[in-house]
């Protein structure tokens, strides 16, 4: 039985591409809820499984569902599609292989209010049936972006929020299509730029990222991934003007993922290293104040002072309430 709630309405975008063995199981972890004030919004990337014909299937049976079939254009352009098409109050966004929990709608809507900007919740990472748990504060409460920032609480990820639609509309938020890594984190730390009102954080894990080999988060990374990096920061520290505190908060996220690919990335493939100096060349002609911080430039000089640098960022983080992700 489908109950009725008069609350705002949430619309889920569910971006799909080839993912036919995993997408009864996504779509029937949103399905299951039962709220009639919920759209879901099935975009196929133009798979070659199956995955378009379970999307009709699952919108002839349900009619919260709304199925829509492109032309293969990646998943920003999936994203970018669904949210000119959702008519909720709030937007959620769900990758096609992973699930939600089963009392996912029962916390997003106990959480939503007029005061609130943004929910950000804790996941879970499942390999294949393993699950490993990330949470991202020790008991539910309402913060301020200050208060976030001060924290030094953010994820990466967009499955990790829910969105107020109509910031998203009137600050012209959209997935950049011409990147295929970093999308995400350009969306989130423009939306945190556009945040007024409280933050509500969920400390319950109720989001399920599925862990696979080939999946786009288990890729090998080379000079795409770079590029697309210091692509998004080149957007995120032109975005808009902002306070010192919201300036200290991107500058620690963008240093994190710093360290983080040259660690991961550059450090395991010789011929990036060429490349990476290249990058940071350009984004020190533009962002000199954002650059000149040894962990951005010397991963390819001096190993010993990149390695430093990082240690010294481990120490800034430690002292927010999360670790970021």
């Amino acid at each position: 039985m489908i109950n009725k709630v008069n609350e705002a309405t949430i619309s889920v975008i569910v971006p799909i591409y080839n993912v036919e063995a995993y997408l009864h199981r996504c779509i029937d972890s949103i399905v299951n809820h039962c709220y009639d004030d919920i759209e879901i919004l099935l975009i196929d990337d133009g798979s070659k499984d199956k995955s378009g014909d379970i999307c009709d299937e699952y919108a002839k049976r349900d009619s919260r569902i709304r199925a829509f079939h492109l032309e293969n254009g990646g998943v920003s352009n999936a994203r970018n599609y669904g949210i000119e098409r959702a008519t909720g109050d709030w937007i959620v966004f769900v990758d096609g292989d992973d699930h939600i929990a089963s009392d996912f709608f029962d916390h997003i809507k106990s959480n939503i209010s007029n005061q609130v900007d943004l929910l950000f919740y804790g996941w879970g990472y499942d390999d294949e049936g393993n699950v490993t748990f990330r949470k991202i504060c020790d008991e539910s409460k309402l913060v301020t972006i200050k208060e976030l920032c001060g924290k030094n609480l953010f994820s990466g990820f967009v499955w990790t929020y829910v969105f107020r639609r109509d910031i998203i509309v009137n600050c012209d938020l959209r997935f950049s299509t011409d990147m295929k890594y970093a999308e995400d984190w350009e969306f989130i730390l423009k939306y945190y730029a556009n945040v007024s009102k409280d933050i509500s954080l969920i400390s319950d894990c109720i989001y399920f990222q599925l862990r696979r080999a080939g999946s786009a988060t288990n890729r090998k990374l080379g000079e795409k991934y770079i590029n697309d990096n210091f692509k998004m920061f080149d957007r995120v520290l032109t975005y808009k003007r902002s306070p010192f505190y919201f300036r200290k908060f991107i500058y620690l996220q963008l240093y994190g993922i710093i360290a983080w690919f040259v660690t991961n990335v550059v450090y395991k493939d010789n011929g990036l290293a060429r490349y990476y100096r290249k990058e940071v060349k350009a984004l020190l002609c533009s962002h000199f104040t954002f650059a000149i911080c040894p962990l951005v430039w010397t991963p390819t000089w001096s190993k010993t002072l990149f390695r430093l640098s990082v240690r010294g960022l481990s120490k800034i983080k430690k002292n927010g309430l999360c670790k970021t992700a």
